[in-house]
């Protein structure tokens, strides 16, 4: 499972979110769906989003 972060109310994570893994309807410019939960589990939400920021260039 993994856990990035401490938190008190784990939810369901992506645990290696990126952006090609995202979908997005240009249609309704709104976020569509999500593929490869291959590391997916429990954890801070905001350990996606952490990925994210580290990750920039």
């Amino acid at each position: 499972m993994f856990v990035c972060c401490h938190h008190q109310s784990h939810l369901l994570i992506d645990g290696d979110l990126s952006l090609d893994r995202i979908l997005f309807d240009p249609v309704t410019e709104s976020i569509s769906g999500m593929i490869d939960f291959g590391t997916s589990g429990l954890g801070d939400p905001a350990c996606d989003i952490a990925v994210q920021l580290g990750n920039r260039e």
